[in-house]
């Protein structure tokens, strides 16, 4: 009996240093974690990266968001123009084929003149070259409005990261 008593004695004994010395080694485990993962490197990191301005990033990318609304704004507007414009081309279209139509149908007898409706032809396709002409350039002009938008935004994104770069 004597036997087991000292051979418990010690067992509890050494349960007692066990925890006493559990701690640094935990410690030590938990700073080699660290240091294993790159947390304390990364934390070196952002101690020595530049502090940005998210109140700067914020307003450079809301103006270039409306300079791209502005773009959209251009060619919307361009297209409704364009539209309404050869809507315009149709109805006059068909408002001079009515009456060349009408004044057929009031001949007793039509004739039938090959000269007349080549010149009828050419003058047709003449006004629909025209019509295209118009509706290219208006095309073109918004190109040339929303690439100056975007021009004059970019020039001055370019002055606004030179700004924060100082």
């Amino acid at each position: 009996m004597t036997a087991q008593k000292k051979s418990a004695a010690p067992k509890t004994g050494k349960a007692k240093s066990d925890k006493t010395t559990e701690a640094p080694q935990a410690d030590k485990m938990q700073k080699d974690k660290n240091t294993m993962f790159g947390f304390e490197t990364l934390n070196g990191f952002f101690e020595k990266a530049p502090q940005v301005d998210v109140k700067s990033v914020m307003d450079f990318q809301r103006k270039n968001v409306e300079a791209m609304v502005e773009v959209n704004r251009v060619f919307f507007d361009t297209a409704k123009e364009m539209a309404a414009k050869q809507a315009d081309f149709a109805k006059d279209m068909a408002a001079e084929l009515n009456e060349k139509a009408m004044k057929g149908f009031q001949v007793e007898k039509p004739e039938f003149d090959l000269n007349k409706q080549v010149e009828d032809f050419q003058a047709a396709m003449k006004t629909v070259g025209e019509n295209a002409k118009s509706v290219a350039d208006m095309s073109a002009d918004a190109g040339q409005k929303a690439l100056a938008i975007v021009q004059e935004r970019y020039t001055a994104s370019v002055e606004e990261i030179k700004a924060a770069a100082k």
